[in-house]
């Protein structure tokens, strides 16, 4: 809180402000209400009566507060949330922790897996749909995004998989029923396109 705002609290506390905890005798609207009329008289912009109001909440309403307060930064840190400098285990780490927080999120297997492959840096993005997450597991994901990792062949950022007859061997570790030639289902590596279209 800069200078400014801290003389327009100060002004607006010397209007004697109401406090709300929550009680059911309480009338949070009338609480609303008291409190705009005191912004308006104190001067205080728009853009900081929601910080301001914050300060008057006492008991449980002020702890549940707190906790959609935290909630709410810990959601912006899982969405935004990209690899960037991290290894792919210290971004796993991370990622993991974080959904912990935001269930709603990531109600599915898929979905996680979605997240996960978003956050992940280019050129490993690109690699990883290449394959098939259907029935997928994430830890079965996350081991795949690791083998990349070490894959001296996975291009660079500016670089592509277009025209290679199939990803990299081990991205089928996404799903148990996944060819573990091109990733794909409805077939076992013996059988798999591309070995047929390499032989040919």
């Amino acid at each position: 809180m800069n200078d400014v705002e801290q003389k327009r609290l100060e002004r607006f506390g010397r209007l004697h402000p109401p406090t709300f905890s929550g009680t059911e005798s309480e009338d949070a609207q009338d609480f609303l209400d008291r409190c705009q009329r005191m912004f308006h008289t104190a001067g205080i912009l728009e853009t900081i009566r929601v910080s301001f109001t914050t300060f008057q909440l006492t008991g449980a309403t002020f702890r549940w507060w707190e906790t959609y307060t935290r909630r709410e930064e810990l959601r912006k840190q899982f969405e935004y949330l990209r690899q960037e400098d991290l290894s792919v285990t210290q971004y796993e780490m991370r990622f993991s922790e974080l959904s912990r927080y935001v269930v709603w999120l990531v109600p599915t297997e898929r979905e996680k897996i979605r997240r996960f492959i978003n956050g992940l840096n280019h050129q490993f993005r690109f690699v990883m749909t290449l394959g098939n997450i259907a029935g997928a597991k994430f830890n079965g994901m996350v081991y795949s995004a690791r083998r990349l990792k070490m894959d001296s062949s996975i291009p660079s950022s500016s670089g592509s998989y277009f025209g290679s007859h199939c990803p990299p061997k081990y991205l089928p570790a996404f799903s148990e029923n996944a060819s573990f030639e091109c990733g794909d289902l409805g077939h076992i590596k013996r059988y798999c396109p591309c070995l047929t279209r390499g032989s040919a």
